[in-house]
């Protein structure tokens, strides 16, 4: 479960497509298709400015259970990225000019970046693409994209389709 304790400078719906945001990322993160996808890849692993060994298992387990945050901060600059973090704050920043209501798996991708810095994992410069903040938001993004959340659904579930046998199985939220 995603835990933000204060939401700064929200504007019109910014909370309600923050929680929509959270509701998607929390059923992406808890789906075993999240899990296969993760363990293919191959990351560049910096943490807390060093280049350490990691077991997937371990770097998995920075994205399961309570992901705590302390502030989200909206702002809207449209010079900037889609979003920052500050480690030493504790703190999600979120340009509103990417994140909206119609954007919910770029704004998934942003949250769990961002959340991956707070926690102190990093990227050598902006196309380290095989970092952990960079791959693991692309995986969000790709199976939000694939299978769009259904707001007031919670868990991305893989569910047997065809009659009268199961011809194949597909993901679908429930």
């Amino acid at each position: 479960m995603i835990k933000i304790e204060n939401i700064e400078n929200a504007k019109g719906s910014d909370k309600e497509t923050l929680q929509t945001t959270k509701k998607a990322l929390e059923g992406v993160l808890s789906s075993k298709i999240f899990r296969e996808e993760f363990m293919k890849l191959y990351f560049n692993v910096v943490l807390n400015a060093q280049s350490i060994n990691i077991t997937k298992e371990e770097l998995f387990n920075y994205t399961q259970g309570d992901l705590e945050i302390k502030t989200v901060k909206f702002y809207r600059d449209l010079n900037s990225t889609p979003g920052g973090a500050s480690e030493r704050l504790q703190q999600i920043r979120l340009n509103t000019v990417y994140f909206t209501k119609d954007n919910i798996p770029v704004n998934a991708k942003t949250l769990i970046h961002e959340y991956l810095h707070l926690v102190g994992f990093d990227h050598n410069g902006s196309q380290d693409w095989q970092s952990v903040p960079y791959q693991t938001g692309d995986i969000v993004l790709k199976i939000l994209r694939k299978y769009p959340y259904v707001k007031g659904k919670k868990e991305l579930r893989k569910v047997c389709k065809g009659f009268p046998s199961c011809f194949f199985k597909t993901w679908k939220w429930l």
